[in-house]
């Protein structure tokens, strides 16, 4: 069996749960109590779990997806309540990134925007990822997600280097979370994925996951879809190649843009769930 609830994210159903841009999911599944992401703001995501009747004290350990603001700012706070779960996050995550518009670089950073003084406080929580780091045999973090061949990201990041110039960022630091259920057997029951953002694409963090679990079935995958800005033909495109590659239930959260959700509504019908902060999920 796995539970998961959403914690933060754009959208809430209900109005005793807060919404921001942002992403936070509680996860249990194969006796682990993981926190995935941790939201945008400092604390909104631990003032819904404990809403929601969520200790994060006794998660055993927390992931990043990514390195971006949106995704990391409520570690700090989470490091105050709980005092053992490791933060695991890739290596390359902490560079100064910039989004852009019209080729226009933005002005303020959306990387990770930890104060130095956090960043100490943490050190000795976090641990690097790099290549694919299995938890458990059933749990693992991909480490960099692959771009598929002539995969184009539809919006441009740029860091800032040391000597104030500015280079593409290519998302190297953007991974997923894949967990195979099992039955009271032991037989694996399907794979669930959880994605931050596919910068660098959805159907590129599905594969993922589908080579992490060769063969085996994928029944759920999360994912802020980053098409919030993508034009309709984009939109269709990407819908049509998750849709084929898999038969599972597809959660569009976050980053994926109404105009999206709408579409994979229309298209998909009970296939797609467009969940939203406080939603609960039992498997």
């Amino acid at each position: 069996m796995i539970k998961f609830a959403f914690l933060s994210e754009n959208k809430s159903g209900t109005s005793h749960i807060k919404a921001e841009w942002g992403l936070s999911v509680y996860i249990e599944a194969g006796g682990k109590k993981i926190l995935f992401d941790a939201g945008a703001s400092e604390t909104l995501y631990s003032e819904n779990a404990k809403t929601m009747g969520i200790d994060l004290g006794a998660v055993d350990f927390a992931m990043v997806s990514h390195g971006h603001y949106d995704h990391t700012n409520g570690f700090p706070e989470f490091a105050r309540i709980n005092d053992h779960a490791p933060i695991y996050i890739h290596k390359k995550a902490f560079g100064e990134v910039y989004g852009s518009e019209n080729g226009i670089i933005d002005s303020w950073p959306c990387s990770i925007l930890w104060s130095e003084e956090e960043k100490r406080k943490l050190q000795s929580r976090i641990a690097y990822t790099d290549g694919p780091l299995w938890i458990t045999e059933d749990i693992v973090i991909s480490g960099t997600v692959p771009m598929l061949p002539g995969h184009v990201m539809q919006e441009v990041f740029y860091e800032k280097t040391s000597d104030n110039k500015y280079i593409k960022d290519e998302l190297e630091h953007e991974q997923i979370l894949a967990i195979r259920d099992r039955d009271e057997n032991g037989e694996s029951r399907g794979v669930y994925v959880f994605a931050g953002c596919c910068h660098r694409g959805a159907l590129a963090a599905l594969k993922c996951a589908q080579g992490l679990f060769p063969g085996e079935e994928v029944k759920v995958f999360v994912a802020g879809m980053h098409l919030c800005i993508s034009p309709l033909s984009e939109i269709q495109k990407a819908v049509h190649e998750v849709e084929n590659a898999f038969n599972g239930i597809i959660m569009p959260v976050h980053c994926s843009g109404m105009k999206a959700i709408c579409y994979m509504v229309s298209k998909l019908g009970d296939r797609c769930i467009p969940a939203t902060a406080g939603d609960r999920f039992e498997y």
